[in-house]
């Protein structure tokens, strides 16, 4: 025994016109759903979060924040500048001897590495690679869960030292609050 809504008649008819029955627009949203969550999950992945970094109680930048692998690798590379009171904090799960370098970089930098809320090592003179040249490579004399590059002459400008204290509040993308 067959039953048949007394609708299936118009259903051709409603077809042949452009209109879909509800269980297609139930599948067409639900698709939509999915494709705007995953868009949104992979810029998060992907994206640089913000935040606000005091270095030494007196000096406050505002930094992008690298902390998934994506933004690690991308950080700053192929950027033409970066201002003075910027520079972007790369975020680590645990501290140790990270390795940097300076691949698609146009300008020179400076890193400052920090562990536990203190600066233990700083890198001057990071040069972008002259055109043909392999890009430097450059790591900490001190294991780091944070590494902040910053434009070069920040640190001598700002009187950056060893041992100073470093806090970040971010607001997306970070472990540090």
């Amino acid at each position: 025994m067959t039953t048949e809504h007394p609708n299936d008649n118009h259903r051709p008819v409603l077809l042949s016109i452009g209109l879909v029955d509800w269980r297609s627009t139930l599948a067409m949203a639900a698709l939509i759903i999915l494709v705007v969550v995953t868009l949104l999950l992979r810029w998060q992945q992907h994206g640089f979060g913000r935040a606000k970094v005091t270095l030494n109680g007196t000096v406050i930048l505002s930094v992008e924040v690298a902390a998934s692998d994506s933004t690690r690798r991308r950080g700053l590379s192929g950027r033409t500048s970066l201002p003075e009171d910027m520079g972007v904090l790369f975020l680590f799960s645990e501290p140790k001897k990270h390795i940097f370098w300076m691949k698609d970089m146009k300008f020179p930098i400076e890193a400052i590495w920090i562990r536990d809320g203190q600066i233990v090592d700083l890198s001057y003179g990071l040069l972008p690679p002259s055109e043909g040249e392999s890009p430097q490579v450059f790591t900490s004399t001190e294991s780091a869960g944070a590494v902040l590059e910053v434009s070069a002459g920040f640190i001598e400008k700002h009187d950056i030292r060893l041992g100073q204290p470093v806090t970040a509040d971010v607001d997306r993308l970070g472990g540090l609050r």
